[in-house]
């Protein structure tokens, strides 16, 4: 037999349900920003893509070189002995 929520259960989650809907309807008001992007700002966010696609590009290529190392070790044959004819 399960046991019934009590009334302070109740009063929290309508407390609960209360502020989300408030949180909604504040994120759905329109409102002003007194802000802009000037040259400055522009600048930097450009410089932080530029620089995250670089990091990317030389994280993966030393990711790589790794990945294609592992079957060369592996390769049956690739002895620095040579062969014996």
């Amino acid at each position: 037999m399960r046991a019934r929520p009590g009334i302070a259960s109740t009063r929290l989650r309508r407390l609960h349900d209360g502020f989300l809907i408030v949180g909604f309807w504040l994120l759905l008001l329109p409102r002003e920003a007194h802000a802009y992007l000037d040259a400055g700002s522009g600048s930097l966010i450009i410089q932080a893509v530029v620089a995250g696609a670089a990091t990317a590009m030389l994280y993966f290529r030393r990711y790589w070189a790794k990945v294609k190392a592992v079957p060369r070790r592996r390769a049956p044959g690739n002895d620095a002995e040579g062969d014996d004819d």
